[in-house]
Order: C-alpha cells, then sequence, then structure tokens
C-alpha cells in the first residue's frame, strides 16, 4: 500500500473520532480548540506527509486525553522541555496509531524523520 492510501486511512480513523483534517499550504499543527489538523502540502515526499499526519494525531490524541485529567497534571517547571518531551510523546504515539491501523511503516524511516523534526526543539 502507497503513503497515499496510508494517509486516507489516518484521515478515515481520525474523521471517526471527530478529528476533522484541512489541506494547508502553510505548517502542519494540531488545533485543540476546533479539533482540526491542518496538514501541509509541501513536504518533500508523501511518506513525510504521512508521518507529520501520525505526528499530528498523536497531538489530537494527547489534548483528548489531557481533557479527563486533572487541572496542572501536565506541569513541568522548563516549558522548553515539556514541549520537547510532548513532542516526542506524539512522535511515538503517532507510530503506535500507525501501528494500530496496521499500516506497514518503515520504522527506521519514521524514527529518523521524527528525530530530524525534533532537532528544531534541541
Amino acid at each position: 500500500m502507497q503513503c497515499i492510501e496510508k494517509i486516507r486511512i489516518v484521515k478515515r480513523y481520525l474523521n471517526a473520532l471527530g478529528i476533522r483534517v484541512i489541506d494547508t499550504d502553510e505548517h502542519s499543527e494540531y488545533d485543540s480548540e476546533e479539533h482540526m489538523i491542518y496538514l501541509s502540502n509541501a513536504y518533500e515526499s508523501k511518506c513525510h506527509r504521512l508521518y507529520a499526519l501520525l505526528h499530528e494525531a498523536g497531538h489530537a490524541h494527547e489534548a483528548l486525553d489531557r481533557e479527563h485529567l486533572p487541572d496542572g497534571y501536565y506541569y513541568h517547571p522548563c516549558p522548553h522541555e515539556r514541549l520537547r518531551e510532548e513532542e516526542r510523546r506524539c512522535w511515538d504515539y503517532g507510530w503506535t496509531i500507525g501501528e494500530r491501523l496496521r499500516l506497514d511503516l518503515d520504522k527506521e524511516d519514521y524514527f529518523v524523520y521524527a528525530n530530524e523534526c525534533l532537532k528544531c526543539y534541541e
């Protein structure tokens, strides 16, 4: 199965959770107030676009989980460190989503790309 079909599968999965995916020419991000993922069209490859979608899906899941936790649960004394931890968790959660959806992802390629993206948080 090609990455473009895998993107469709993830979009259907997110839609079933009430999370809309909107294609954009800007950067990818999750909007927790609107329950929307903005997915950039600017990636070098369809697989990198898929990986970014899975990562943003990780943010969506984390935001949904956070709605059921007591206030202050995510407090961290160093906001930059907390952000880096959250980004890594969301990449890991994205991988888990891909496994649950049986997308047959290339683990090495996924985490090499994830680590490249995480460098901007160092």
